[in-house]
C-alpha cells in the first residue's frame, strides 16, 4: 500500500518564545482572545466574522505579540479553512521578488499538528523559491501556529496553513505579479468569502542603540516622549499600508530605510487588499515597553485588518 511521506515542520520556539505545555498555552491563548473581544477591536466592522479578512500582525515572542495577533483571531470569519502566512526571513538570505516556501505537509504545535497547504505546487514556478531551512528557522511564521491550532480545536474544523517568506520587493510591477499569483492559486472567491485568509507577519520600528536606530533621541526628553514619536512615525506607515498607498511606501522604503522587518510582506498583503477593494483599519498599536516597562531599546507593534 502506498503512503504519503510526511514532511513535518517541527516546533523550534516552543518553551522559549511561547508556552510548550499544551494546557498553559491554551490558557494563555484563551485569555488573549478574551482580552481582544473586550477591546472590541473590530466591532464596528459590519462584516465581522464573515467575508474577507486580511491582516498585518506582529510576530515577536507571544508575550509581546499575542495582543496584536489576537485582534485577528478573535474575529475569524466563520468559513475559514485556510490561513496563508507571509513572513520575512530573519535567519537565511532569500532571493528578492520571489515567494520562498517548502514542501512541508504538516506543522507541529503543542496543541495539534496542522496540515500545510502545498504552496510550492499551487503557485506558478516563476514566483517560487524553495528553501526548507529558511522556513524551519523562521519565528515570524511560528508565532501564528499556536493560534491556528487553537482555532482548529475550538472550531472543530481542519485549518490548513500556507507558509511562505519574502524579504524584499523591488517594484510595484513585481508586487502586482506576486499578488496575482497568490490570488490565482487560492482563488479570489475563497479570499472574498473568508475561506482563505492572508496574514503579513511584521513588527514595526525597532528602536534604540541595540537596533542601531535612534533618530529621536536628540529631540526627546525621555523614554515616553521617544515612544510617542515612534508610535506617530509608525502610524503614518500603518495608515499607508491600510490605504494601499504602494507607490509612496516603496519610495519611503528606499529613502528612509525603516526598521519595519516585515515591510515586504506588508506591501504584498496591502497590494492584494487593494486589488480586492478591501478597506484597511489599524486596530491596535503598542510597544514592548507596555509589557516590560520603560526602556530606550524597544519594539513597536501594530495590527492592521482589511475587510
Amino acid at each position: 500500500m502506498n503512503s504519503i511521506q510526511e514532511n513535518i515542520r517541527g516546533m523550534k520556539y516552543a518553551g522559549s518564545w511561547y508556552e510548550s505545555d499544551p494546557d498553559l498555552l491554551r490558557t494563555f491563548l484563551t485569555k488573549s482572545l478574551a482580552d481582544a473581544e473586550l477591546r472590541g477591536s473590530v466591532s464596528d466592522y459590519s462584516m465581522a466574522k464573515t467575508g474577507a479578512c486580511l491582516a498585518m500582525l506582529p510576530h515577536a515572542g507571544l508575550v509581546y505579540s499575542a495582543r496584536g495577533i489576537a485582534d485577528f483571531f478573535a474575529n475569524i470569519p466563520v468559513k475559514t479553512k485556510n490561513i496563508i502566512l507571509v513572513a520575512p526571513s530573519h535567519y537565511v538570505h532569500i532571493h528578492p521578488d520571489l515567494l520562498t516556501t517548502a514542501d512541508f505537509t504538516s506543522a507541529e504545535t503543542p496543541l495539534v499538528n496542522l496540515k500545510v497547504m502545498p504552496l510550492h505546487d499551487l503557485l506558478p514556478g516563476r514566483v517560487v523559491h524553495i528553501d526548507r531551512k529558511a522556513l524551519e528557522l523562521e519565528h515570524a511564521l511560528e508565532m501564528f501556529l499556536p493560534f491556528c491550532a487553537n482555532l482548529q480545536l475550538q472550531s472543530h474544523r481542519k485549518i490548513h496553513v500556507g507558509l511562505c517568506l519574502i524579504s524584499q520587493v523591488t517594484s510595484g510591477k513585481v508586487l502586482d505579479l506576486l499578488s496575482e499569483a497568490i490570488l490565482e492559486a487560492v482563488g479570489d472567491e475563497q479570499v472574498m468569502n473568508g475561506e482563505t485568509l492572508i496574514i503579513a507577519s511584521s513588527d514595526f520600528t525597532h528602536y534604540g542603540k541595540r537596533f542601531g536606530y535612534t533618530p529621536f533621541d536628540a529631540t526627546a526628553s525621555g523614554v515616553r516622549e521617544i515612544e510617542d514619536q515612534v508610535l506617530m512615525h509608525d502610524r503614518d506607515y500603518a495608515e499607508m499600508f491600510a490605504e494601499g498607498n504602494i507607490r509612496e511606501l516603496l519610495a519611503m522604503q528606499e529613502r528612509d530605510q525603516p526598521t519595519i522587518c516585515g515591510y515586504a510582506p506588508g506591501l504584498l498583503i496591502s497590494n492584494i487588499a487593494k486589488q480586492l477593494n478591501l478597506t484597511g483599519k489599524i486596530t491596535n498599536q503598542y510597544t514592548s515597553n507596555s509589557i516590560t516597562g520603560p526602556s530606550l531599546d524597544f519594539v513597536s507593534y501594530c495590527s492592521i485588518l482589511w475587510r
